[in-house]
Order: structure tokens, then C-alpha cells, then sequence
């Protein structure tokens, strides 16, 4: 089944960008766009296991000041009661 094979795109914008520049200017223009494309998939995989676990760390710890919040909230209603 074709249309269960991926969530992305496919090939329409490499397809796209083949036809949107002038005949003169496609070879320049694909090979740009190209580079862009391997180098901000360079810049993602070499950030992206230090920013997950930044942002883990951080969500981690925001949780649990979160849930100890909750905690004393319980415990200084309860005491209060």
C-alpha cells in the first residue's frame, strides 16, 4: 500500500524544486538547495542527543519539583485541616 509507506513528504519537494527554477539556472539552483539540506541535517544529528537529554534533564526535574509541589500542598492542607 502506497499511501501507509510514510508519513513525509516523499520526493515532491525535490520535484518541486526541479521545476520551479529556469532551465539556465536549475543545476545551480538544486545543488543549493541540496547543501542546505545535508547541512542542516548535519546540524540535527550532531545536536540532537545533547539537546534530548538537556531537555530531559530539565523535564525531569521540573516534574518532580512539580509532583513535590503538589506534595506539601496535600500535606499543608491536610495539616491544616
Amino acid at each position: 500500500m502506497v499511501g501507509c509507506r510514510t508519513v513525509g513528504m516523499g520526493p515532491m519537494p525535490w520535484t518541486i524544486n526541479s521545476e520551479i527554477y529556469p532551465l539556465w539556472a536549475r543545476s545551480t539552483g538544486v545543488a543549493t538547495a541540496t547543501c542546505v539540506n545535508w547541512t542542516a541535517n548535519l546540524a540535527i544529528s550532531l545536536t540532537f542527543l545533547s539537546l534530548t537529554q538537556l531537555i530531559t534533564r530539565h523535564s525531569e526535574l521540573n516534574f518532580h519539583e512539580r509532583d513535590f509541589r503538589h506534595y506539601a500542598h496535600f500535606i499543608n492542607s491536610v495539616c491544616i485541616l
